[in-house]
């Protein structure tokens, strides 16, 4: 969560991501348009469905239907087109590739890590969808000590792709009071088209907004024009 796998604005259609921070630098890149909000909500469905499968491994043998059902409003008859939308979610989770070059926390040290997130994926003959998870990755998420839980209804039951940006950066970083310098918030939303303060700020009040009506979260917010800080106060 504390670094982006997907991008929040829809004219950002860049195929890599680059964040440097003193710790060294977290690359994103990708043969595809990088992931966007749907595609993020897929991933969590994939992730979710996969701890309830019975076989604990890396495959995940489901349907598009299953996953339809948890990333659409509506649940009883999806078009082609749905079907479509998902399969291109799996080709782009398919094409990225993440790099943390001296910056991913492990057992107190930073360390080099790269990896995938989808190996393999298809459909077989009899419309069943085998989709392989990229065991490195899997591993991370298993074995990481620096993890957090997050509700899949809330996340889905956000519209706007910087409210559920900021609602993944939140349940990280978030508990009674959380300060950030906007600069840096604006790389971690990625927002890299947003060079003025106001532009930013503009796009994080309603954000907030949002989440305060949708999800369990509630979150006062203040900048500080003169030290360039983000205030987030329960």
């Amino acid at each position: 969560m504390e670094n982006p796998n997907w991008v929040a604005t829809k004219r950002n259609i860049s195929s890599s991501v680059f964040i440097k921070s003193e710790k060294g630098l977290y690359e994103i890149n990708s043969q595809e348009e990088l992931p966007s909000l749907f595609d993020k909500i897929v991933l969590y469905c994939l992730l979710y469905l996969l701890s309830k499968q019975k076989d604990k491994n890396d495959f995940l043998i489901t349907t598009r239907y299953e996953i339809a059902k948890n990333v659409f409003s509506q649940n009883k008859n999806f078009s082609q087109s749905k079907y479509s939308r998902i399969m291109l979610s799996l080709k782009k989770w398919h094409s990225i590739t993440i790099e943390f070059k001296g910056c991913f926390l492990e057992n107190g040290d930073n360390l080099d890590k790269k990896f995938n997130i989808i190996d393999d994926f298809h459909l077989d003959s009899d419309n069943k969808l085998i989709i392989k998870l990229n065991e490195k990755y899997l591993e991370q998420l298993e074995t990481a000590s620096y993890y957090k839980f997050i509700d899949f209804n809330e996340y889905k039951s956000l519209k706007r792709p910087i409210a559920n940006r900021l609602y993944e950066l939140l349940i990280k970083n978030f508990e009674y009071i959380w300060c950030i310098d906007l600069d840096e918030l604006n790389k971690k939303l990625g927002l890299e088209i947003k060079t003025f303060s106001s532009q930013i700020i503009s796009l994080i009040k309603p954000a907030i907004e949002e989440i305060n009506k949708k999800t369990s979260l509630k979150i006062g917010f203040y900048y500080n024009k003169e030290s360039n800080t983000c205030i987030f106060k329960k």
